[in-house]
Parts: structure tokens; C-alpha cells; sequence
């Protein structure tokens, strides 16, 4: 490969179609996502839902797994955490193999401790990702009963998780 050439997966001839590919995928597991937290009978607040998509993206398998994000989360809220606590204990705990109890996740060191750094990371990205966004779309913020609020269109929400890991690319919030 040539410096400074862009690489595309070979099933993806452009960038574009690697983004259009991408998506797809994520839409499908927002979906996967939605059903799995009906039913588990979670709520999912925006904060939630894009929490396990970016865990969909990092992790499939800890994600979608037969115990990943939404039982994890679904623990959680029995515990009575509070939401940002619950989606990190959530997050982390996805990556428990619910047959071995013990750690599937290499790349992050296979430490709990390692394994929440990333994940409290990766939430707070999103979380700051989510209140710029709100300021720069004031009727998100507006919850009266009844009144219609603003959420980042589907596209967006990807777009929100495909930027957790590449900060350094779109150069932050900034």
C-alpha cells in the first residue's frame, strides 16, 4: 500500500460503502439492542442505547452475547445504581464469559480493573459527544410532559459511536 493511501476492507470499494456497510451493521444492532432490552424489560435512555452500540461496535460478542450489555445493564438497574454507573458496570461486566467466569477481553488486559478504565473512558466520550450536541440543539433539553424533544437522528447516533475511538481523526469536540 502505497503512503498516505486509504484502506478499505475488500469488500468495500469506497469509502463511502465501507461507511453505508458500517451503518448497516449498526443499525441492525441497535435493533438486536432494542429487542433485547424489551425483552428484558430495560428502559433505555439515549445515554444507554448508545452505550451498548459503541460496546456492539467494540465488542459484538461482549455486547450480543447470550449474557452481554442489556442483562449486564438489567443487573444493574436491580442493584439500584445510578444510570452512568450501571451503563460502565454494564459495560464492563459484558465482557465476564458467563460460562467460565472469567475474562474475555485480551486487548484490554483481561483485568477488571483495565477493562473499566476503557469503558468509563468510552462513556464519558459519548457522554460529552451527547451534551455538545445538546447545546448546539437547544430543544433536546426541553422535557416538559407532552412537549416533543430532539434526538440525534439514527445516522447521528452512529456517526456519535463511530468517533469514540478516533478522536484523534475528526480532532475531538472541538
Amino acid at each position: 500500500m502505497e503512503p498516505g493511501q486509504l484502506f478499505l476492507p475488500a469488500w468495500a470499494a469506497t469509502p463511502e460503502a465501507a461507511d453505508a456497510q458500517q451503518l448497516a451493521r449498526l443499525r441492525q444492532q441497535a435493533a438486536t439492542l432494542r429487542r433485547r432490552a424489551e425483552t428484558q424489560q430495560v428502559s433505555l435512555s439515549l445515554m444507554a442505547e448508545l452505550n451498548g452500540l459503541d460496546l456492539a461496535n467494540q465488542s459484538p460478542s461482549a455486547a450480543l452475547g447470550p449474557v452481554g450489555y442489556v442483562e449486564r445493564l438489567k443487573q444493574a438497574q436491580d442493584l439500584g445504581m445510578p444510570e452512568a454507573e450501571a451503563i460502565v458496570w454494564a459495560r464492563t461486566r459484558a465482557f465476564l464469559d458467563p460460562d467460565t467466569q472469567r475474562w474475555n477481553a485480551p486487548g484490554l488486559g483481561n483485568t477488571v480493573q483495565t477493562i473499566s478504565r476503557d469503558q468509563a473512558r468510552r462513556h464519558d466520550a459519548i457522554a460529552q459527544v451527547l451534551a455538545h450536541w445538546s447545546e448546539s440543539t437547544p430543544m433536546a433539553l426541553d422535557e416538559s410532559p407532552g412537549t416533543p424533544t430532539a434526538s440525534p437522528p439514527t445516522e447521528a447516533m452512529a456517526d456519535i459511536v463511530l468517533t469514540v475511538d478516533l478522536p484523534s481523526i475528526h480532532g475531538g469536540l472541538d
